[in-house]
């Protein structure tokens, strides 16, 4: 491998659940736990092209993406709409870039999009929300307001907009009618208990809607009076619901279940059959083709839901975190777990405990892991047999369930070596628990953290003192916090004032950054501001490497990832240079470094590694 020039490693091929879909005239996108992708069309003539199994026609929509885990996707005349737990983002060039979309409740979980008729005029649509009731906009998905008059349960699963200004909504308590394009809502059907799961047009008079035990509801007058239809759904966790265009019969419905697959109903849902034995999560139509997001992919189908083929998995996964163990990368994600590279391919950690909140390689070169569960060690030696087998947890693998609870999940790690033990602290990110173990994280204490309510944004330790930040979203401020006491009392230090929530650390040497501003501390323990580059942007990552030169000196080389580059420097932060080359830093999302490369993470799961 030539120096300066970036290598690919073997791409990475994950199956990821696709939670929302949404089809153009020239190919569908996917949503689900690491973005969006775009595979292009028209995608029946290409399911059965021969050596497509890599997922090479699939792209990565995710430039400047500010939300990760995508719920729902809605698509008219060259808007992209996406929705996800931490608001709406739009794309007015098909995903290609993306801005964040204004919220006038600041933050809100997405769960539903639905268009007006007439969106090309009006430029109104709607979006449901798990806590916030209802948005709605009127510039074309720039700008969203509450839209919540007269809900009497703010937790909105679906909803459904026909024609004109009659829009419905499915809650948990039941069903919502607007009649005024989503400015007010009256309750037209109280769930009794069970809340509604899916709500669609059969036409512009008959709708159909679906309960939490699977239980079917119809109206037959524009969604004012509703009834519970005998379908035989009874006791059935529905998940998607899809009533496809008129090039079908209108009689024909399908529903994606949790127990028994994909069914589809040719009588408007009397009688039902099992066309597809997967789990769907999303369901769209376009023109004559069906498409099903599934716990693992897409499959799709182009004879009305009879035969259905697998595309290539989509790159959405969510490995966003890059590290270097024994001289190979290895990334973690929440949902996609760990994935480690064996010097030929890539090989997922099997057995690990569901929905990674934390991930950190400890001081002795072990795996340390948080989740719901509590906090789980790998070793050296069972990293080496963990890789494609289920591991029995029996020998350096623990799990514990303490002393976290009360819904409490740890998002931060740091550790601190301390001859030949070392210690650790970890966090939640809204800064309500912190705990510290002495022991290499065999039993942790609880201490008392002071931040407060504000979200915790990073912890790091250094030799001499524990450093954390705060963010404070609402008035754009950073806090510095430190102790020198190992987490036991705090002091609130350097305060400010910036829309960048990242704040960036590194042990060795100590760093600390916010916004373009980089501290580094020297030898003699003080800190000094350093400037990055003339253009640098914002900073989102700090790595560093201590190398033996050829005369035998220590060398450390700093590398700083920001939002508009790759900066080097050799010399303690002196002086920098642009280091990544070809590379666009849109398209890195993380870095990781060993005295003999630097890997780079980017968006689509692609890794590339380059000579130090």
């Amino acid at each position: 491998m030539t120096k300066n020039i970036w290598q690919p490693l073997p791409k990475i091929v994950l199956p990821s659940p696709v939670f929302t879909l949404a089809a153009g005239h020239n190919g569908i996108w996917a949503g689900g736990t690491g973005g969006v992708a775009w595979y292009p069309g028209p995608v029946q003539e290409s399911i059965d092209q021969p050596g497509n199994e890599d997922g090479s026609r699939w792209q990565t929509r995710n430039s400047a993406l500010q939300i990760s885990l995508v719920t729902a996707l809605t698509y008219i005349e060259g808007l992209l709409l996406a929705g996800s737990i931490e608001g709406i983002a739009y794309s007015q060039d098909e995903g290609r870039h993306w801005r964040q979309a204004d919220l006038e409740d600041g933050v809100a979980a997405i769960t539903a999009f639905a268009l007006s008729p007439h969106f090309s005029v009006d430029h109104t649509a709607v979006a449901a929300t798990i806590e916030n009731g209802i948005l709605r906009t009127d510039d074309g998905g720039l700008s969203w307001t509450n839209a919540s008059f007269g809900l009497e349960n703010f937790e909105v699963t679906a909803l459904a907009w026909f024609t004109g200004s009659t829009v419905l909504a499915a809650t948990s308590d039941g069903i919502y009618r607007s009649s005024n394009a989503g400015r007010a809502w009256r309750r037209v059907y109280a769930g009794e208990e069970l809340g509604i799961d899916t709500i669609a047009y059969l036409s512009d008079k008959i709708l159909l809607a679906t309960m939490e035990n699977g239980d079917l509801l119809r109206s037959v007058d524009s969604g004012t009076h509703w009834s519970i239809d005998e379908s035989g759904l009874h006791d059935i966790h529905i998940l998607s619901l899809l009533i496809p265009p008129t090039q079908h019969s209108r009689e024909t419905l399908f529903v994606g279940t949790f127990e028994r697959g994909l069914l589809c109903s040719h009588d408007a849902g009397q009688h039902w059959e099992t066309v597809y034995n997967d789990v769907v999560l999303s369901l769209i139509a376009s023109d004559t083709t069906l498409y099903a997001g599934t716990n693992t992919g897409i499959s799709v189908s182009v004879d009305a839901g009879q035969t259905w083929r697998g595309l290539p998995y989509p790159p959405i996964h969510d490995l966003r975190h890059l590290f270097v163990y024994k001289g190979q990368p290895l990334l973690s994600g929440a949902y996609a777990g760990v994935t480690h590279y064996t010097g030929f391919d890539w090989q997922i950690l099997t057995g690990l405990p569901q929905i990674l909140t934390a991930t950190a390689i400890a001081p002795d070169d072990s795996l340390l892991l948080s989740s719901a569960e509590g906090f789980t060690r790998i070793s050296v030696e069972d990293i080496k047999g963990y890789v494609g087998r289920e591991y029995n947890g029996e020998a350096h693998a623990y799990t514990q369930s303490g002393p976290y609870g009360n819904g409490q999940t740890i998002g931060l790690l740091t550790f601190r070596k301390s001859g030949s033990s070392w210690q650790a602290w970890a966090a939640s990110e809204d800064g309500r628990l912190l705990l510290r173990s002495d022991d290499r994280g065999t039993t942790w204490q609880s201490l008392q953290p002071p931040f407060g309510i504000l979200p915790l944004v990073t912890l790091q330790a250094f030799p001499q003192r524990l450093v954390a930040a705060t963010y404070d979203p609402r008035q754009y401020h950073v806090c510095i916090w430190s102790s020198l006491d190992d987490g036991e009392t705090w002091e609130r230090g350097l305060e400010v004032e910036t829309q960048w929530p990242l704040v960036a650390t590194c042990a060795d040497p100590p760093i600390v950054t916010i916004s373009s501003i980089m501290l580094l501390q020297d030898a003699s323990g003080q800190w000094n501001r350093v400037s990055i580059g003339s253009n640098s942007g914002m900073i989102r990552r700090v790595v560093s490497i201590r190398r033996n030169d050829q005369d035998n000196s220590t060398n450390t080389t700093l590398i700083a990832l920001t939002t508009t580059d790759l900066q080097r420097s050799d010399d303690w932060g002196a002086s920098w240079q642009q280091d990544n080359g070809e590379l666009s830093a849109e398209q890195i999302i993380d870095i990781a470094v060993d005295e003999t490369y630097l890997y780079v993470l980017l968006s689509g799961g692609q890794i590339a590694r380059r000579e130090m």
